[in-house]
């Protein structure tokens, strides 16, 4: 009986996917929101809208935020915290990768400027992109 119950419910929730423009698309955002809903309610300590003694903090509006992903943007609605604030884990990943990514494009900024022509031209084909900063008249960056 239970197995049946089980069928019918993915049944219930995939056609509604399917009815969807881009049913991977629909499975994502669904899945981050209920991801983003069970995360947010451990950190308040209680369900939005249920009281609690364990509840240290309150739930106060939302922001939206959007995700870029192979699937396309996402937009989000996260919820805002009273107390301690609240960052999805998949946003806060992909901070931290765009930080490294930063960093060392800063990085190879820092030395490409040192390099004498005669270097960045036979640079491999990445190099091209550093061609158009240089400055009249200069060998340097």
């Amino acid at each position: 009986m239970a197995q049946r119950d089980y069928k019918a419910f993915l049944e219930k929730w995939l056609t509604r996917f399917l009815l969807e423009d881009d049913p991977i698309k629909a499975m994502l955002e669904w899945l981050l929101a209920e991801l983003m809903k069970v995360e947010a309610e451990a950190k308040v300590g209680a369900p939005k809208g249920k009281h609690s003694r364990e509840r240290k903090t309150y739930f106060s509006g939302y922001r939206v935020r959007k995700l870029h992903s192979r699937m396309g943007t996402v937009y989000r609605v996260i919820p805002k915290l009273r107390k301690g604030g609240y960052v999805p884990f998949f946003l806060v990943t992909r901070k931290r990768s765009e930080a490294a990514l930063i960093s060392l494009v800063q990085e190879v900024s820092t030395v490409i400027q040192f390099l004498p022509l005669s270097v960045i031209e036979k640079l491999p084909p990445f190099g091209f992109m550093f061609a158009p900063f240089r400055a009249r008249g200069s060998n340097r960056l």
